[in-house]
């Protein structure tokens, strides 16, 4: 799930960097992406990343996991990375979907801080 996720960054950033807006690839430099750019998601999922990936992968999530105050701020973040939306969530925890909202705001702070340490 999480090289998916990694994946769909990194197509969403050539995506921004190709904007019409951004000089259409025209002016920045592009080349970090390769010759042929980024490709598609399913060709990061249909490769089989080393298994030092996904131990590292692992361990980086359940940190990121463990330093969030409560179960039901883990499960919102759980749910949330699965792909579930703010309504769903919402429906699931039987609260509005405004305090789903702030519980990702809160998770987005206490990770940040944790990515800037």
């Amino acid at each position: 799930m999480l090289t998916l996720i990694a994946a769909r960054d990194a197509i969403n950033e050539q995506e921004k960097i190709h904007a019409q807006k951004r000089g259409g690839g025209k002016i920045c430099d592009s080349s970090a992406f390769g010759p042929q750019g980024i490709g598609n998601v399913q060709d990061y999922v249909q490769r089989d990343p080393p298994p030092e990936v996904f131990v590292e992968l692992e361990e980086l999530s359940q940190r990121l996991l463990r330093n969030l105050p409560s179960d039901e701020i883990r499960n919102v973040a759980i749910w949330r990375m699965a792909g579930y939306s703010n309504v769903e969530i919402a429906e699931k925890l039987g609260k509005t979907e405004r305090t789903v909202e702030r519980k990702l705001n809160l998770i987005r702070k206490i990770w940040s801080k944790l990515a800037d340490s």
